[in-house]
């Protein structure tokens, strides 16, 4: 439970970390780094990889145990953080390709 509600405080906390363009110097800022060339990850996710990696690390001096824990963590923890960095609501977008746009358009205007 820990681990759960660890991961859920971190990530709204990371989020305003994240919301305040700042970063607290540790992978974060490696991420933030890394997110300039790598324009389609969020740091949410570029932090995940590099966390699990520091933990799948770390596993051989703590144990498995601890590693799972802390991989269960690092999961809730990007997923906090990229729901609040990007919003509870999604859209989806549709491409429509055809020679009668304009009554498509009236079509949509009219609902």
């Amino acid at each position: 439970m820990a681990a759960i509600f660890g991961g859920v405080i971190a990530g709204v906390g990371r989020d305003l970390i994240f919301k305040g363009q700042t970063t607290t110097g540790g992978t974060d800022m490696v991420a933030a780094l890394v997110q300039q060339k790598l324009r389609h990850y969020s740091i949410a996710q570029i932090m995940q990889v590099l966390d699990a990696a520091v933990v799948l690390t770390g596993r051989y001096l703590f144990g498995i145990q601890g590693a799972l824990y802390a991989m269960v963590t690092i999961f809730i923890i990007s997923k906090v953080s990229d729901t609040v960095l990007e919003g509870f609501e999604f859209s989806k977008a549709v491409f429509m390709i055809t020679d009668q746009y304009d009554l498509v358009a009236k079509a949509i205007i009219e609902e």
